[in-house]
């Protein structure tokens, strides 16, 4: 039969999954049997190659079949025709086929799509290619499980670090899939540590910082978690990563990455840091040409706590007693380790050193182990190194680029990690070392100038500026520069001042008291709604804007001068008149004093003295402005019930959403605390058996002190018999 070229191949596949997803969506009953037919087909009429070119050609990790399920039901299918596959290469090109839309370049491009369309705080698995491994990783599961043998062979053939020159996130969702798949990957085969060495190489050659810490995080998670989710896979998992770290082809690469891997390794299990000191000790003893072994286990015994001081001791006797092929490494190595660790040396013997290569050694460890160890003045220490030629400086930081875990690590992510474990450089070694040097007695005010000093000082904080001014004369009269107080004034909050010119201000008092009422409002959970007054010499606190800003005009605003009019305005009103032509010249009547107190019965004039507005006049505008306040009102009504609808709508997501976020907390608690009850009952276990131990031994105990005087007895009786009375 005559093969059809792959893209017509391409093309229909393309219009099955197209109405398959059409399908999906509208929920109707989807047509798998097209489906299974084409790909039956195609793995009849094609080689294994063809096929994975095919599926190179096809959409099917597009939006709609990622989205409706149809991508995970064809990797699904391609794994059950691996079995029926008669080529050789069938497996390994259905597992290149299955992960090229995740590990090839072209992932790019949907990438960078889809971060145009998604703002830069977005997780990454909300991303299309996470979306993707999660339609993916059903698949690999049953090709572990179904072929162990051809998945570990094919692991090492994937390159990650080539991916992660083409976008860094797509390296970070891999691995972290590739480590989620160790807990389920069967015990008995060798999957767990090609996924392991993968996944470790990536890390020590990956060269972007951010990226690598990245991992390295990832990876720290993922070993705190592992003995709980499978106990059986935790032991061959730490065998591979051993086995990776002592592994002498990936000291190529930085000796930063390399040390921080060893140090989040033996932070989650503190037994692989003996095991792999020991195994660089057998490499260097092995290894003649290479002394990489000594430096790695030198800065791991100098620079981190994780081998106790016992077995440190002990490994610098064997290095001072028994020769090596290379002894100004073994010098270095002993003298290095006992100044971090403060160890002891006993029987210095200066001569033996100068034997061993003491003039190879940095200047700043020679000087530094001469004036402690061999207990030398400095005078002569400048002598013993200008007899070993050492007259010129050295760089300060030689110890990063000579010792592998000196440098502390740059990203703060992986300094979270190890930093409970570091053990600190010493400052004197840091400091390069000059012959002859004697220290500077001038004052410091002479080295800066004044208005200098004040600059650099305005950068500190109130406490920090208060430290200062215990350090010398100097600092303490620059910190009590108002200047200075005055900044700090500022920043909270004081930014108008009233005062004139001349007026004298104590800012170290006015930001005294301002920090106080700051600190106040800050314990009660206020400092963002209460409002501290911002003028210099008032430290008014308001609840609201509206507090503030009659405060403002009560205590701030400038007082104007009150101008003087004859008269009072009331009295020359000329709307209060009550005149009338009738009573010109005549007293007021009682009537009419009694319609002057009646509203209705009250004559109403304009403003300029015009006609006379009637009362029903007056009411209907009256009864216009009450329509109006019931229109307002009303409208001011249907605007809180929908404001109290969108508030009640808020408050069930956010009940949904902390019902949910309770539950993943309590189901991890939960996993913590049966793993917490297994070890109790494990352990009362144990303390059972020893009682019953102890109790046996006494019992024993009893009896012997039976037999005891039983035998006294005996021989008391025995005595009497021989000797008589």
């Amino acid at each position: 039969m005559e093969r059809a070229p792959p893209s017509s191949a391409a093309a229909a596949l393309d219009s099955v999954l197209g109405l398959l997803a059409r399908q999906r969506c509208m929920k109707q009953e989807p047509s798998w049997s097209d489906l299974h037919e084409l790909l039956d087909s195609m793995f009849q009429h094609r080689t294994a190659l063809q096929v994975r070119r095919i599926m190179t050609d096809v959409a099917w990790f597009s939006h709609s079949t990622l989205f409706t399920g149809v991508t995970s039901i064809i990797a699904q299918g391609l794994v059950d025709r691996v079995k029926h596959a008669s080529q050789e290469d069938a497996f390994s090109q259905v597992f290149h086929a299955i992960l090229d839309p995740v590990l090839c370049p072209p992932c790019r491009d949907d990438t960078l799509k889809a971060r145009r369309r998604m703002s830069s705080s977005t997780s990454s698995t909300q991303q299309r290619w996470a979306k993707r491994w999660e339609a993916l990783v059903p698949s690999l599961r049953r090709l572990m499980h179904e072929y162990p043998v051809e998945f570990a062979s094919c692991v090492p053939q994937l390159d990650l670090v080539s991916l992660a020159s083409y976008q860094h996130d797509c390296v970070s969702v891999a691995v972290h899939h590739l480590l989620h798949l160790i807990p389920h990957a069967p015990a008995s085969s060798s999957i767990i540590p090609s996924l392991v060495q993968l996944v470790l190489r990536s890390i020590l050659h990956l060269h972007p910082v951010t990226l690598r810490d990245d991992l390295l995080h990832r990876l720290y998670t993922f070993l705190q978690d592992l003995p709980f989710q499978s106990s059986s896979c935790a032991p061959i998992a730490l065998a591979a990563i051993t086995a990776c770290l002592v592994d002498h082809k990936n000291r190529s690469s930085s000796w930063e990455a390399l040390a921080l891997l060893v140090q989040v390794t033996c932070a989650v299990f503190q037994d692989v840091a003996l095991d792999v000191a020991s195994s660089w000790f057998d490499q260097f003893q092995s290894a003649s040409d290479s002394s990489d072994p000594l430096r790695l286990l030198t800065g791991f015994c100098a620079h981190t706590s994780f081998v106790d001081a016992s077995t440190v001791s002990a490994f610098v006797t064997i290095l001072r007693t028994h020769p090596t092929h290379n002894p100004p490494a073994s010098l270095f190595a002993v003298l290095y380790i006992a100044t971090h660790r403060n160890l002891p040396l006993s029987n210095c013997s200066l001569d033996m050193w100068k034997d061993q290569g003491l003039a190879q050694l940095p200047p700043a460890l020679v000087a530094h182990v001469l004036s402690t160890y061999c207990d030398l003045s400095a005078y002569e220490v400048m002598q013993h190194m200008h007899y070993l030629g050492m007259e010129s400086t050295t760089d300060a930081m030689w110890m990063d680029a000579l010792v592998p875990f000196a440098a502390p690590p740059i990203h703060l992510r992986a300094l979270e990690l190890v930093r409970f474990h570091r053990i600190p450089p010493l400052p004197a070694l840091r400091v390069p070392w000059t012959a002859g040097a004697t220290p500077s007695t001038t004052p410091v005010n002479h080295h800066l100038h004044p208005d200098v000093l004040r600059h650099v000082f305005s950068f500190l904080s109130c406490k920090r500026l208060c430290r200062v001014a215990s350090v010398c004369r100097a600092f303490y009269d620059t910190s009590l520069d108002p200047w200075l107080w005055q900044q700090l004034s500022t920043k909270l909050g004081v930014n108008t001042c009233t005062h004139p010119p001349t007026f004298v201000h104590d800012w170290k008092a006015i930001y005294q008291e301002r920090y106080v009422h700051v600190r106040r409002l800050r314990r009660a959970g206020k400092a963002k709604t209460w409002v501290l007054c911002d003028q210099c010499s008032c430290a008014h606190i308001s609840k609201t804007p509206l507090q503030a800003e009659r405060h403002h005009l009560r205590a701030h605003r400038p007082k104007r001068p009150r101008k003087l009019v004859a008269g009072n305005a009331k009295d020359a009103d000329p709307r209060r008149d009550e005149y009338s032509e009738d009573d010109e010249g005549g007293e007021r009547s009682p009537s009419h004093l009694d319609r002057q107190k009646s509203r209705i019965g009250a004559r109403c004039h304009t403003a300029n003295g015009g006609a006379r507005v009637s009362v029903r006049d007056q009411i209907s505008d009256l009864n216009t402005k009450c329509c109006k306040h019931h229109d307002m009102l009303r409208e001011m009504e249907e605007r809180q019930k929908a404001d109290k609808a969108l508030v009640v709508r808020l408050v069930d997501e956010l009940e949904k959403k902390v019902a949910q976020d309770l539950f993943v907390m309590q189901t991890s608690h939960d996993k913590a605390l049966k793993a917490a009850n297994e070890e109790i009952d494990r352990l009362s276990k144990c303390l059972n058996v020893q009682r019953g131990t102890v109790t046996t031994l006494q019992e024993q105990c009893v009896s012997l002190h039976k037999h005891l005087h039983q035998v006294e007895d005996d021989v008391q009786t025995l005595a009497t018999e021989v000797l008589g009375d």
